[in-house]
C-alpha cells in the first residue's frame, strides 16, 4: 500500500494500523475473545479512526489526503481558514466526540472501554488522549476538549500507570504521539 505502518509475519507484509493492532491484540491477549466485546472494541477503534480523519486538515494543512506522488496536501486548507478549523475542532467537534467516548466507558461499567479488562482500544485511546491532554497530538488543539470527561482522563492516567505501558514509555520517551 506504499505507507506505514507495516508488519511482516512469516515473510508476508501486512499494512493498515487496525489490522496490525488486532493481530498484536490477539497475540498478546489484549483483543477480546467474546464477539460482543470484539464489536465494542472495534467500535471504539473505528471512532478513534474517524477522529483522526477529521484531524487531517489540522495535522497536514489539507483535505482529501495527500498526493501520493508529491506527498503534499491534495487540497490545501487556505491560511485564512486554519483558525476556523481549530475553532470548530476545539469548541464543537472534539468535545462532542470525547463526550461520546466518555459515555462508552460509562456504559461498559468501566474502568476500560470493554469493562474490567484493558484491550487494544484502550491503548489506542491512550495515545490520543495523552496527546490531547498534553496538547501535543495536534498543534492548536487544546486540552480543554476533555474538560467534561473525567473517565477518559482517568483512563489515560490508568493506562500510563500500567507497568508495561510505563516501561514502554520509559524506553521510548516522547514517541507515543
Amino acid at each position: 500500500f506504499g505507507q506505514v505502518p507495516v508488519l511482516e509475519v512469516d515473510g508476508e507484509i501486512y499494512a493498515q494500523s487496525g489490522v496490525i493492532l488486532k493481530w498484536a491484540g490477539r497475540q498478546s491477549g489484549l483483543y477480546p475473545e467474546d464477539e460482543k466485546l470484539q464489536m465494542r472494541c472495534d467500535e471504539i477503534y473505528d471512532t478513534l479512526t474517524d477522529i483522526k480523519r477529521v484531524l487531517f486538515p489540522a495535522w497536514h494543512g489539507g483535505i482529501c489526503g495527500r498526493n501520493p506522488f508529491t506527498k503534499q496536501p491534495l487540497v490545501p486548507v487556505p491560511d485564512e481558514l486554519k483558525g476556523d478549523v481549530l475553532k470548530g475542532l476545539n469548541e464543537v467537534w472534539l468535545p462532542y466526540r470525547m463526550g461520546q467516548l466518555e459515555r462508552a466507558i460509562q456504559r461498559s461499567g468501566g474502568p476500560y472501554f470493554c469493562g474490567e479488562r484493558m484491550t487494544v482500544c484502550d491503548l489506542e485511546f491512550y495515545v490520543m488522549g495523552l496527546g490531547f491532554l498534553t496538547e501535543c497530538y495536534v498543534d492548536g488543539v487544546k486540552s480543554t476538549i476533555m474538560d467534561g470527561c473525567p473517565l477518559l482522563k482517568q483512563l489515560v492516567e490508568r493506562m500510563g500507570n500500567n507497568p508495561k505501558v510505563a516501561e514502554w514509555n520509559a524506553l521510548h520517551p516522547n514517541s507515543h504521539y
